[in-house]
């Protein structure tokens, strides 16, 4: 299954490598309901690249955040460090 094919770059600065997988689409428990909106593994780990010590998580759990999101979600994140640049 798809999902997002590119991460935006000021999203990189912006927003948290965080988010729900394409198979939050077989739980229906919220939004984002369109695919493209959805990220993978792959996805951060391209976006990310540039990143040491990247640890993803995919796992399925049980969210409550709000009437418009409640019960089992697909979910995965993305820890890690920029590399430090020297001149």
């Amino acid at each position: 299954m798809g999902g997002r094919e590119t991460y935006p770059e000021a999203w990189r600065t912006t927003h948290p490598p965080q988010g729900y997988t394409p198979k939050q689409l077989e739980y229906c428990t919220g939004d984002p309901k369109q695919i493209e909106n959805l990220h993978t593994r792959d996805l951060l780990k391209n976006a990310f690249c540039d990143f040491e010590d990247v640890r993803i998580i995919e796992e399925e759990i049980e969210l409550h955040e709000g009437a418009a999101h409640g019960g089992m979600s697909a979910v995965i994140g993305l820890t890690g460090r920029k590399r430090a640049v020297w001149s």
